[in-house]
């Protein structure tokens, strides 16, 4: 990744970590590891800060730390949306997709709460029973569909670092059902709102099919280990 694109895509995922409210604030640490990827870390606070200087920001501190909050600006919106289109990216889209997974896991949380999803009492920590046939077939589906995922040239080359973000996601995940015990309010947080993501961007009906498919295996085998 060049400075240039990198500059690019932290002006973008700050449009989109900010749902386009002028009001919003936003952290530069937030915003690197939304872009995901490799870079030197030198560049997050020299590059929030051209971007201010550029009127796409505003902040009322100095822009000397990753932890300095910031607003996205009119000025800043527009750009964001322009570069996006060049890069194929539409950024309303990806807002969208964010409230939905911000969504998700409330609705998730509030399914707990109202004990609609069983869980142990706890902290959630759930015993995971490697040899039963729920969880082989629940493994085996997972790993293949991260690796169908991770071939996907489609949606890697569109997405780009939001597609590497989500796969990593999803291998954190996998490695936290790997355990004898584990967190199923953790492991859903992980996993769910980034199969959700993949179901909608995979243009293969049948592929979105199975990937929500493995979503309802996953909230099943939480629920009974």
């Amino acid at each position: 990744m060049t400075f240039t694109e990198f500059k690019q895509f932290f002006l973008i995922h700050t449009a989109i970590l900010a749902k386009g409210d002028f009001d919003a604030e936003v952290r530069p640490e937030q915003v690197a590891q939304a872009i995901g990827g490799k870079f030197p870390k030198s560049w997050i606070v020299p590059t929030g800060r051209r971007l201010m200087e550029e009127h796409y920001f505003e902040s009322n501190y100095a822009f000397t730390d990753v932890t300095d909050p910031f607003t996205i600006t009119p000025a800043g919106l527009e750009e964001a949306e322009r570069i996006g289109l060049t890069r194929g990216i539409d950024i309303w889209t990806k807002i969208e997709d964010q409230v939905e997974t911000e969504e998700l896991g409330e609705a998730y949380d509030h399914a707990q709460a109202a004990d609609v999803v069983p869980t142990t009492k706890v902290e959630e920590v759930i015993g995971i029973d490697r040899l039963s046939d729920a969880y082989k077939n629940l493994d085996a589906q997972l790993r293949i569909t991260i690796e169908e995922l991770r071939g996907n040239n489609e949606i890697n080359a569109i997405e780009g670092p939001e597609a590497s973000r989500r796969l990593a996601e999803l291998e954190a995940g996998n490695r936290l059902l790997q355990a004898d015990r584990t967190d199923a309010s953790l492991v859903r947080r992980v996993l769910l709102p980034s199969l959700t993501w993949f179901s909608k961007k995979v243009r293969d009906e049948a592929a979105s099919a199975l990937i929500k498919k493995l979503i309802a295996m996953i909230v099943a085998f939480l629920a009974g280990s």
